[in-house]
C-alpha cells in the first residue's frame, strides 16, 4: 500500500509488520536469499524482497527492514511482536526464498593457550574474529560456530586473517557455542528502542569489525547461545505466523500486523536468559476467519489513547483489510493493573471483550502464541510457507534480551 495508509501508521507504531509494504505485481522468484546489503540497496527502489513466495506473493519492500535518515544513514529496524502470550521485538538481517535449510558455518576466535573451563580467557589481544563464509556464497549464513584456534608460541597472529590460513597452519581447534553474527554495510545502525513503544531493545553489538579471506568486514553481534544446530549443521527453525487475508485474486496476502512468534515445541532459553529459539524462522501464514458475508471476525486492539492511529486503521478505503477495529471501553483500558499498550495491534477472535469491563483482558481469546493460533484456527487457515528470516529477538517477555 502507498504511503498514508494504514499500513503505514502500522509501521510508525511497530517498525515494521511483514507484508505491509507490498507491490502490486507479482513475479516467479528463483531460490535465492537477501542480506542486510540487499535491504539497503533496495531502499527507494519499489524492488521488492521475496516477491512470488507463498507468505509474500507481491513482495516486501525494503523499508521494511531499514531506512535512511534525510542525511543518508541506514538504520536497521525494530519489529514488534508476540510470543508466547507476551510482547515481544526481533531484528531482521536476512531472508532466504525455497531454501530448505539453512547452515551453520565456522568462525575462529584466536587464543593464546587452550582454557576448557574458560574458552575466551586467553584470547589474543586486539584479534578481531575471522570468518569462514561471506555473503556472495549460498551457503552464507548468520549462524556461527564459533572454533577456538590456539596461535603457536612464536608465530604473529596477525597472519590470520583468513579461515584458509588457519587451517592450511594446522592451528588446534576447539569447538565453541554457536554465535549469531550477521554481516552489514560499515557505520549501518539499528533502532535501539521500539519507536512508540519506547522500551529498549537488548544490547546488540554494531558495526564490529572480522576477517573474512583477508579482507575486512563489519558485522552486528546478538550473542551466544541464540539457536541451536544438528549434527549435519542445519539450525533448528520455529514457526513465524503471518495474519492473512484472501485477496480479489484469492491469494493470501499479508495483514500488515505484528507476527507471532512459535517455539515450535520447543522452550529453550541460554544461560543468561535469552531465547535460544526463534533465531531462524520458518514463515506460516494464519488466515484470520470471516462470517458467511465475508466480513472479518477478528478484531486489533488499538487503546482509545490513539485516536489517529485508531483512525487510520479504520478508513473504509485505506485501512486495514481483513481484520477488525473495534470500539474499546474506555473503562476497560483504564481498568487497574491493565498497560494499554501491552495489548497494542494484538488480535482477538472475540474483539467484543473490548467494550466488556470484566471480561477484558483476560477473557479475549488472543491469537498471541502459537498455541493460541493452533487451537483457534482451523488447520487449513495455517500454511507453511517457502521463506525463513533470520529475526534474533531484542526483546522477549517485555524485557531486553542479553547478549553473552
Amino acid at each position: 500500500m502507498k504511503p498514508g495508509t494504514a499500513r503505514t501508521a502500522v509501521a510508525a507504531a511497530c517498525a515494521v509488520a511483514l507484508g505491509a509494504g507490498c507491490t502490486d505485481e507479482t513475479a516467479p522468484e528463483r531460490a535465492r536469499f537477501w542480506t542486510l546489503f540487499d535491504f539497503t540497496a533496495a531502499l527507494g527502489t519499489s524492488e521488492p524482497i521475496a516477491r512470488g513466495t507463498t507468505t509474500f506473493p507481491d513482495g516486501v519492500l525494503a523499508e521494511e527492514f531499514v531506512s535512511r535518515s534525510p542525511e543518508g544513514n541506514v538504520t536497521a529496524n525494530v519489529a514488534t511482536a508476540f510470543s508466547e502470550g507476551g510482547t515481544a521485538a526481533y531484528l531482521t538481517t536476512e531472508i532466504w526464498s525455497r531454501y530448505d535449510a539453512v547452515w551453520v558455518q565456522p568462525m575462529y576466535i584466536l587464543v593464546g593457550a587452550w582454557d576448557e573451563k574458560s574458552p575466551g580467557a586467553n584470547r589474543v589481544p586486539g584479534a578481531d574474529p575471522i570468518f569462514s563464509v561471506g555473503r556472495e556464497s549460498s551457503f552464507y549464513s548468520p549462524y556461527w560456530q564459533v572454533f577456538y584456534a590456539v596461535v603457536p608460541e612464536g608465530k604473529d597472529p596477525a597472519r590470520y586473517t583468513s579461515a584458509h590460513r588457519i587451517l592450511d597452519d594446522g592451528l588446534a581447534l576447539h569447538p565453541g557455542p554457536g554465535r549469531i553474527c550477521a554481516l552489514q554495510p560499515h557505520e549501518m545502525e539499528i533502532r535501539r528502542e521500539r519507536p512508540f513503544f519506547g522500551d529498549k531493545i537488548g544490547n546488540v553489538k554494531v558495526d564490529a569489525r572480522a576477517w573474512l579471506d583477508g579482507e575486512v568486514v563489519w558485522y552486528m553481534d546478538f550473542g551466544s547461545d541464540r539457536f541451536r544446530f544438528d549434527a549435519s549443521g542445519v539450525v533448528a527453525e520455529s514457526p513465524l505466523y503471518v495474519f492473512a487475508r484472501r485477496d480479489e485474486r484469492g491469494r493470501r496476502v499479508p495483514i500488515g500486523l505484528p507476527t507471532v512468534g512459535g517455539t515450535g515445541g520447543r522452550v529453550d532459553f541460554g544461560a543468561l536468559g535469552q531465547p535460544a529459539f526463534g533465531s531462524l524462522w520458518r514463515a506460516h501464514t494464519a488466515l484470520l476467519p470471516t462470517a458467511s458475508d465475508g466480513t472479518p471476525v477478528a478484531g486489533v486492539f488499538v487503546p482509545n489513547s490513539l485516536p489517529e492511529l485508531r483512525k487510520a486503521l479504520s478508513d473504509e478505503n485505506t485501512g486495514l483489510k481483513g481484520v477488525r477495529v473495534p470500539p474499546v471501553s474506555a473503562a476497560a483500558e483504564a481498568k487497574p493493573g491493565v498497560q494499554p499498550l501491552d495489548y497494542l495491534l494484538r488480535v482477538a477472535l472475540n474483539p467484543a471483550c473490548f467494550e466488556d469491563v470484566a471480561a477484558f483482558p483476560d477473557a479475549c481469546r488472543w491469537l498471541d502464541s502459537e498455541e493460541a493460533i493452533r487451537t483457534n484456527l482451523s488447520h487449513t487457515a495455517i500454511v507453511r510457507g517457502d521463506v525463513t528470516l533470520a529475526c534474533a529477538f531484542v526483546t522477549y517477555g517485555g524485557r531486553p534480551v542479553p547478549n553473552p
